[in-house]
């Protein structure tokens, strides 16, 4: 488990006292929090680009949290939300999970209850934060390939044998190696399951 400052906490609920109650419990647990009354309002204080964890009211003036959250998940690495609301709508609750919400509190949230919810948002945001770094690094190697080192890759995490790659580019069973080789070395792939799996994150 992430410690709590190694996240930061932004809360968006249009209700003064509780933002202001939320804000102290979290705070008092070793967080670092930025309290906002509308969705207008974060969108204004954060690029939206940064993980961080995300207490989102259901119902706000102006844009709701649900509005929020779709126009979050084109972010590249989208915060982890919990969502809380007033009035308890199970279906809403399934479709906010189902689109990448780490948990839906129903009013009165009992302090362990948000702690516990804010703690699994910020592990979350950390696995999403390394992910994001693991695809950065991979297309970066992919960067790296002639054009003719990124076809044969392409082949080789098919699974076809060298000398079939070499027929279907129609050069050398030699040349294939050389090439797979190299495609090796500046993936920084020890392994065919390696090669595939940083392929994958480039999206090759």
């Amino acid at each position: 488990m992430m410690t709590a400052p190694e996240v930061e906490v932004f809360i968006v609920e249009d209700d003064s006292s509780l933002r202001k109650a939320f804000q102290r419990l979290l705070e008092e647990a070793g967080y670092a929090v930025s309290p906002h009354p509308s969705a207008e309002d974060y969108l204004a204080a954060t690029d939206g680009q940064s993980c961080h964890c995300l207490l989102l009211d259901v119902r706000l003036p102006g844009l709701s949290g649900v509005a929020l959250q779709q126009r979050l998940q084109s972010c590249e690495v989208p915060p982890s939300i919990v969502f809380m609301t007033g009035h308890g709508n199970i279906p809403a609750a399934v479709e906010a999970i189902q689109r990448g919400a780490v948990d839906y509190l129903t009013k009165p949230i009992g302090e362990e209850v948000l702690l516990a919810a804010i703690a699994k948002a910020g592990k979350k945001c950390s696995e999403e934060r390394q992910n994001a770094a693991a695809r950065l690094r991979a297309q970066d190697r992919v960067r790296l390939l002639s054009e003719r080192e990124l076809d044969v890759m392409r082949l080789v995490i098919t699974g076809l044998p060298n000398k079939a790659i070499a027929l279907n580019l129609q050069i050398a069973l030699s040349t294939v190696k050389i090439h797979r080789g190299r495609v090796m070395e500046k993936m920084q792939a020890d392994s065919l399951v390696d090669l595939v799996k940083k392929a994958d994150l480039a999206s090759i």
